[in-house]
């Protein structure tokens, strides 16, 4: 269970491991990379947890380059925890 700022979901243990890094104990960051495009508009994706519902403006997010471990985050929820790079 990953409690980010009062949004609590969970995330596969796996990818977890390979995208997290403990800051402090029980706090970690997310240090992966990922890759994102705009939902044209509204639907649903399968994640590794189950799904995730999206409207049209928010992001579809990849933790690997291959559109793979997908899941939705609310536009201004990912601008606002993401940079580009």
């Amino acid at each position: 269970m990953v409690d980010n700022g009062g949004d609590i979901y969970t995330v596969d243990a796996d990818t977890f491991a390979d995208t997290y890094a403990e800051i402090s104990p029980g706090r970690y960051i997310k240090t992966a990379e990922v890759w994102a495009n705009v939902a044209e508009s509204d639907g649903v994706i399968q994640t590794l947890e189950g799904e995730t519902h999206y409207a049209a403006g928010d992001y579809i997010v990849y933790n690997d380059e291959a559109g793979a471990d997908g899941y939705a985050v609310g536009r201004e929820e990912f601008e606002s925890m993401y940079e580009p790079c």
